[in-house]
């Protein structure tokens, strides 16, 4: 698709003009990834923090609660 093509199509949908569209500056959007990039670990695979919370028990109040 063209610029010129986007810049109608948008005018189109809008109804307004493609001179208009066209001083917005209106572009196509970049593909996104098909997967987001791997974050690097920075912590050994067998640390707690791989580990999940414990479930909560609402027999304890949270921090802060006076219930």
């Amino acid at each position: 698709m063209t610029d010129n093509d986007l810049n109608r199509a948008v005018a189109r949908a809008t109804g307004e003009t493609v001179s208009e569209i066209r001083s917005r500056g209106f572009s196509p959007l970049a593909p996104l990834p098909s997967e987001p990039e791997p974050h690097p670990r920075d912590w050994p695979v067998s640390s707690s923090r791989d580990k999940p919370l414990p479930p909560i028990d609402s027999r304890f109040p949270l921090f802060g609660s006076t219930a």
